[in-house]
């Protein structure tokens, strides 16, 4: 008689036959709560250390096992080969985590595979709101020279919305410069709310200081004046840089360089601060008339 036999599965609540499927040890049992039709208890299943790699592949056929059927310790590469196979949500989401959670010896060989998954689904439209963020994991996960590889194979209309995560990696500034002006400017649209929010989110503190001096330096003198202004505000700005705007075009900029410079404790010239003041009174007489 079968060792399960002294189960009756049947009479037997969700909770219980979950909690059996998170510790047991008998494969025959294992494999009958596999085909349970409850998912908590399949996901028990999924997760025990103690489910052989066969049980584990009589799982993969449902798209929702994937994210825990890599976390078991007997997952073998057949597995990971069939829950990576198809272009598709679930795959994204898997190799995300993949990426997220794994030892980047154990990723590297998949590395291909996820990167083409990535770049097919976001190239096609393919993606799932109940999946938030796996861009931002993707971005922020792979090794740099891989990151490049991918940014430049996503179509032109996709790269723009990319340019915070990439910016604000901690190893940005390892990123090629030719790289990181690509990645800036592709997002500078005009009139796109989104620019906004990526200036804000690079310039506002999380972006490492040596990526916004890299951008000061190159962009002080932007024609976009958003980009001018978000260069003024930020508290990475070289002194340098903001000494050069202190004549910026742009009122908002003229002050913001002013604000930044004041909190730093830093002092115009007198030639630059007569011309601050000439300015602010012309522009004031400028508004009675």
């Amino acid at each position: 008689m079968k060792r399960y036999a002294q189960y009756d599965l049947e009479n037997m609540s969700v909770e219980e036959k979950e909690e059996l499927a998170s510790t047991i040890d008998d494969v025959e049992m294992l494999r009958k709560l596999a085909e349970d039709p409850w998912p908590y208890v399949r996901i028990a299943v999924a997760e025990n250390p103690n489910t052989p790699a066969d049980v584990l592949m009589l799982l993969t056929d449902d798209d929702s096992m994937g994210e825990y059927l890599i976390y078991n310790p007997n997952v073998t590469d057949e597995i990971i080969e069939k829950l990576l196979k198809y272009n598709n949500t679930s795959a994204l989401y898997i190799a995300s985590k993949m990426l997220q959670d794994w030892d980047s010896s154990k990723v590297s060989k998949w590395l291909d595979r996820i990167k083409d998954i990535f770049v097919y689904c976001y190239n096609n439209g393919i993606s799932d709101e109940s999946y938030f963020n796996v861009d931002r994991v993707f971005l922020y996960e792979l090794p740099p020279d891989d990151l490049v590889d991918v940014y430049m194979k996503l179509n032109e209309d996709t790269r723009g919305f990319f340019a915070d995560e990439i910016l604000t990696r901690e190893d940005a500034v390892s990123l090629p410069d030719w790289f990181i002006r690509q990645v800036f400017e592709e997002s500078l649209v005009p009139d796109w709310i989104e620019t906004y929010d990526i200036l804000y989110h690079i310039f506002e503190g999380e972006a490492i200081p040596e990526i916004v001096e890299k951008l000061a330096k190159e962009y002080y003198d932007s024609d976009i004046d958003e980009v001018r202004y978000w260069i003024a505000k930020s508290k990475y700005t070289p002194v340098d840089i903001l000494r050069k705007m202190i004549n910026d075009k742009d009122e908002r900029v003229r002050k913001e360089v002013q604000k930044n410079l004041k909190k730093r404790n830093i002092r115009m010239t007198e030639s630059k601060k007569r011309y601050y003041i000439f300015k602010k009174f012309s522009n004031q007489l400028e508004r009675m008339k």
